[in-house]
């Protein structure tokens, strides 16, 4: 009986049941595996018996008999000149057969056990076989008389009858292409043992192609998702579908694609489809990336989006036809070429940006992906024998990439932080907080609120004109500065904010009241004691700060254009804060506060304060009663 699994045909001894292997199953069995440790695969062949070890797996010789065959399926049944060929291997450049033709496999088989149950691993054929053991059909895959690709890119694992004895067994592979550029066994080792093992290791195999197309999968969900987060950075965009190109790719390049309910020939459609769009992706993710700003790497651009028609046209006519050779003449004389172009503006943005740690990263990733592809390339003449190592290459070559762009990004993030923290600076996290706002990304012209009652403080340095006279430009911001990093925390740490620095003098917004506000006054006017003290030491003048409070109902918000905004109070307030700071100047006291203000403060507080009586204030058409704070008890 023939039963097919994930794209895997084999056979079962009629004697046994048939199990029914569903995808669930296999998956089980998978990760059931992963517990058992592969052993080594020495070569098992003797006077051309191959011995199957019970324990182990192990490859066939390195040269296996091959014989033409007819283009019908049936046993070699007349003696035939069997010609030993290297395995795998194309046959059609070993001179046998051509695009449409077939041949035969001849191999003994040799057991060490004559119950123990086997399994043959024989690679991918291009493009459908028939396996016959002792003279009769074991398994087969694809259909044999079909005019469309069955399954040249497919492995091949069939079990072996039960209890056939040790043997030795003649074991007949019948191979048929049908406009294929390959005949036979053209890649993959023939190898065979036991079938637990056998079957470990290609379902260790799918799950470890399973986990770096998942890995890749994420890759590019995550960077979709920056694009749509952040649809400026282009590059997030074309390196996502990049990835999910190479994912479907590659995923049509596994057995996995079996399982699917489609037909082959769709499915080797699909491939050439991510693969025409590779490369054109990966360069304009390089253009977006570096934006090179140079004539000639904007006239490149214009020209490859033109030239995206000639793969496009390739790949029409690809879907036109249902011949493969015709889908690899296709690809080889229209799609390929169309890289070139790709690849050489690819180096061409790299090498002009070798000073920027990003490009000498990716160029690194590239020579990795390229020295791995040419050592598979001498493996696959039987020049070295290492391992296949382009995944691994291009592993390496992906996972750089997304290193550099999530490096980006992060960078990204802390250029941002401290742009944040730079605007804070400019716009007080204070006034933010008043218009109800966590973040100034968040604001608009126009936002505004209106407050009860809040305290209004001015401050001024008595005469600076006059002593600003007496220095430099440098020492005079240099003064300022000294001046406004000693007294800026008191305001912050009462509670209250600068809204605006005005040359040499501020105002000071308190929230919470006006008890907040005097209590800043007091403990400024002890600071610049202190600092008028470091002054005289160092041969400076002292200076004398006017400090102006009252308290009201104003209006906070945002005025300006489309280009310049800036935060702003409305309110009488503000207006009598700054006449009573100037009063100053006529009374000896820390701070001049209006009775409104002075009405407002708790009956517990302990500020001593002065009555001074009441003045005229520019803009009142009343009188306003004014009081010297003079400390507090």
């Amino acid at each position: 009986m023939q039963i097919s699994t994930l794209g895997v045909n084999y056979c079962r001894d009629p004697k046994l049941k048939d199990p029914k292997r569903n995808l669930f199953l296999l998956l089980c069995q998978t990760f059931g595996l992963l517990a058992i440790g592969l052993p080594a695969i020495p070569v098992g062949a003797q006077d051309g018996v191959w011995a199957l070890s019970s324990h182990r797996i192990t490859n066939a010789p390195a040269k296996v008999q091959v014989a033409p065959a007819p283009m019908t399926r049936e046993y070699p049944a007349t003696k035939l000149k069997w010609t030993p060929v290297n395995t795998p291997g194309d046959l059609i450049h070993a001179g046998i057969g051509n695009h449409t033709s077939a041949a035969y496999y001849r191999l003994k088989l040799a057991f060490d056990s004559g119950t123990q149950r086997y399994s043959i691993r024989l690679g991918e054929i291009s493009d459908r076989d028939q396996v016959y053991f002792n003279g009769e059909p074991m398994a087969s895959t694809g259909t044999w008389d079909a005019v469309s690709p069955q399954a040249y890119d497919r492995i091949r694992v069939y079990d072996l009858p039960v209890n056939a004895g040790t043997g030795p067994h003649e074991l007949i592979v019948q191979v048929r292409n049908d406009n294929n550029d390959e005949l036979g066994i053209y890649r993959g080792q023939i190898e065979a043992g036991p079938s637990r093992l056998i079957w470990k290791k290609y379902y260790l195999e799918m799950t470890a192609q399973l986990a770096l197309l998942s890995a890749y999968l994420t890759t590019a969900l995550y960077f979709l998702f920056l694009f749509v987060r952040r649809r400026v950075e282009r590059e997030y965009l074309y390196f996502g579908l990049f990835l999910v190109f190479l994912v479907v790719y590659h995923f049509f390049r596994t057995q996995l694609k079996f399982e699917l309910p489609v037909e082959f020939a769709p499915m080797k459609k699909a491939q050439y489809v991510a693969l025409v769009g590779m490369v054109p992706l990966f360069y304009f993710f390089l253009d977006a990336f570096f934006r090179p700003s140079r004539r000639a790497f904007r006239w490149t651009r214009k020209a490859l989006t033109v030239l995206l028609l000639l793969p496009a046209t390739g790949l029409g006519l690809i879907f036109l036809s249902d011949r493969a050779t015709s889908w690899e003449i296709w690809n080889q004389r229209l799609i390929q070429p169309s890289w070139i172009p790709f690849v050489l503006a690819c180096l061409a943005i790299l090498l002009t940006n070798l000073r920027k740690r990003d490009a000498r990263l990716m160029i690194l990733g590239f020579l990795t992906l390229l020295v791995a592809t040419i050592l598979d390339v001498l493996q696959s003449q039987a020049l070295t024998n290492l391992p296949t190592l382009t995944p691994i290459g291009l592993a390496v070559f992906n996972l750089g990439i997304a290193g550099v762009l999530a490096n980006r990004f992060v960078r990204l993030n802390q250029e941002l932080a401290l742009n944040n923290e730079s605007i804070r600076r400019f716009v007080p996290a204070g006034f933010l907080n008043l218009l109800g706002r966590e973040d100034i990304t968040a604001t608009s012209l126009g936002d505004q609120v209106a407050i009860d009652e809040i305290a209004v403080m001015f401050t001024d340095i008595r005469e600076f004109t006059t002593l600003s006279e007496t220095m430099t430009p440098a020492e005079n911001f240099a003064f300022i500065n000294s001046y406004y990093k000693r007294v800026g925390p008191i305001i912050r740490n009462h509670d209250g904010f600068i809204d605006k620095y005005l040359g040499d003098g501020f105002m000071a917004l308190f929230p919470k009241g006006a008890a907040t506000a005097l209590a800043a006054a007091i403990e400024m006017q002890d600071t610049l004691k202190a600092y008028n003290g470091f002054r005289i030491q160092r041969g400076y003048r002292p200076i004398q700060v006017g400090v102006g409070i009252h308290s009201g109902r104003c209006i906070l918000g945002l005025v300006g254009e489309q280009k310049r905004i800036d935060g702003t109070v409305i309110s009488d307030a503000v207006n009598v804060a700054s006449r009573l700071e100037k009063l100053t100047q006529k009374h000896s006291c820390l701070a001049i506060v209006s009775t409104e203000a002075a009405a407002r403060l708790p009956a517990s507080h302990r500020f001593r304060l002065s009555d001074l009586g009441r003045v005229e204030v520019r803009g009142r058409r009343e009188p306003v009663g004014i009081m010297g704070l003079e400390g507090i008890q």
